[in-house]
C-alpha cells in the first residue's frame, strides 16, 4: 500500500498481481508481490473524468522527468497516513524510453513524531539567474491557493553567500474536499474518446454501453437515441461491432440531443476561507476579498471560478493583475484558451475604478473536470 501510495504521488497507475484485489481497491494482499504494469506517466483517469491539479496535476511527474534529464538524481517521497505508526520512504526515477518507474529504494522508518502527509524532494538543473523571478513567482502562487501545505525551496550555489532558502509555511489544515470521479457527459465527448471507451468497455450491447458509459443517460433514454440513430442500430446490437461511419453518427447525435447538465459536485474549489487565507499569508494585504461561484457548465465539464481581490500588502506594485494557477482541463485539452483567459482578465479589470493608481492582485481560478 506505501508503494501505491508512493507512484500515485509521482502519477504512475499500478497493477497488483497474483491473486490481488480489482484495481482502485487500497489494500493490497498481504505477502503477494506488486508488480507495476502499464506503469505510464499519466494525464487523466483510465475510466472516466476526475478534476485534476492543472493540466498535469501539481507537476511532479514532469519535474520527475526534468530531474531525470537535468542531473539525472532520482526523486525522494516520503509519506504516511494519518493512521499509520510509520513512514514509507520511496526513491525512484523514471525509465524514459519505456515510460515506467524505476524504483531504488523502497522501506519503512519510524514516526514516533505521528506525523501524516507527503513530501516530495527533488533536484535539479536550471537557469536560476534568467529564471529566479519567475521560480519565485511560481511558489508564492502555489502557496496561495495551497495555505494547507508547506514549500521549502532551496537553491545550492558555488559561492555560499549567493545560496537562497525559502520556506513557504502552513496556515491551515482545512483542505479541500477529495474530487469525485464521473463518468463522461455526451456534449463533452469526440469521435477518437467514443472509440476509445468502445475499446475499453466491458459492455456487450449498445443498450448497455450507452446507460454504463456516460451521465445523464438512463435506460429509457438510451433506447431513444438508438431509435433516432437510423435502422442500422438497435439496442441488443454488439457494441464492439460498430463500424467507423456508426461511430460518427452516435457522435453527430450527441451534439443535436439534449442532455441534463452534468453534477458540479464532482468538483473540489479552494474555497474562499483558503483562498482568503492564502492570500493574507503571501501579501498581507490592506484589505481582501474573496468569492467562489456556483458550478456551471461548459460543453458538457461542470465548471467553478473562483475570485480574489487584495488591496495593498508586501510586494505589490500598482495596478498588478496575477492570474493564479488555473486548475483547468477540458477532456484532453485545456477549457478556455489563453486568448479567452485574457478577455476574462479584461473584462474584471474593466469594471475596477480607481481614482490613482492602485497597489492590488487579482487572482482568478477555474476548476473543471
Amino acid at each position: 500500500m506505501a508503494l501505491r501510495n508512493c507512484l500515485h504521488l509521482v502519477g504512475f497507475e499500478l497493477e497488483t498481481l497474483k491473486g490481488s484485489k480489482p484495481q482502485g481497491s487500497s489494500q493490497l494482499p498481504a505477502g503477494q508481490p506488486l508488480r507495476v504494469c502499464a506503469s505510464t506517466v499519466l494525464s487523466g483517469t483510465k475510466y472516466g473524468l476526475k478534476q485534476t491539479r492543472g493540466k498535469f496535476g501539481l507537476g511532479a511527474k514532469m519535474a520527475l522527468i526534468w530531474s531525470k534529464m537535468s542531473t539525472g538524481l532520482p526523486i525522494e517521497i516520503t509519506s504516511s497516513m494519518n493512521s499509520q505508526n510509520y513512514t514509507s520512504f520511496c526513491r525512484l526515477d523514471i525509465d524514459i524510453h519505456k515510460n515506467v518507474p524505476h524504483i531504488h529504494i523502497h522501506e519503512k522508518g519510524e514516526n514516533k513524531e505521528r506525523w501524516h502527509g507527503a513530501e516530495i524532494q527533488i533536484v535539479i538543473e536550471g537557469n536560476w539567474t534568467t529564471y529566479r523571478s519567475k521560480i519565485l513567482h511560481y511558489m508564492r502562487q502555489m502557496a496561495v491557493i495551497t495555505p494547507y501545505a508547506q514549500f521549502l525551496f532551496q537553491f545550492v550555489s558555488d559561492s555560499p553567500e549567493k545560496n537562497v532558502t525559502i520556506r513557504f509555511t502552513r496556515r491551515t489544515d482545512i483542505m479541500p474536499s477529495v474530487p469525485l470521479e464521473t463518468k463522461y457527459h455526451p456534449s463533452a465527448v469526440d469521435i477518437l474518446l467514443i472509440k476509445r471507451l468502445i475499446t475499453e468497455t466491458s459492455k456487450q450491447t449498445l443498450l448497455q454501453f450507452l446507460q454504463h458509459e456516460f451521465v445523464n443517460i438512463g435506460k429509457s433514454h438510451a433506447e431513444r437515441l438508438i431509435g433516432e440513430m437510423g435502422p442500422d442500430f438497435s439496442p441488443k446490437m454488439s457494441v464492439k461491432s460498430l463500424t467507423p461511419q456508426q461511430i460518427v453518427r452516435i457522435h453527430q447525435l450527441f451534439r443535436q440531443a439534449k442532455f441534463d447538465d452534468p453534477s458540479g459536485d464532482i468538483l473540489s474549489p479552494a474555497g474562499e476561507y483558503n483562498l482568503r487565507l492564502g492570500i493574507i499569508k503571501e501579501l498581507h494585504p490592506d484589505m481582501v476579498a474573496t468569492f467562489s461561484g456556483s458550478a456551471q457548465v461548459f460543453e458538457g465539464h461542470p465548471f467553478i471560478v473562483e475570485a480574489g481581490v487584495s488591496v495593498g500588502g508586501k510586494d505589490v506594485k500598482q495596478v498588478r493583475i496575477s492570474l493564479m494557477v488555473k486548475y483547468i482541463k477540458h477532456g484532453e485539452r485545456n477549457m478556455l484558451s489563453p486568448e479567452t483567459d485574457c478577455v476574462y482578465s479584461l473584462c474584471c479589470i474593466s469594471n475596477v475604478r480607481s481614482k490613482g493608481p492602485v497597489r492590488m492582485h487579482l487572482y482568478l481560478h477555474l476548476i473543471s473536470s
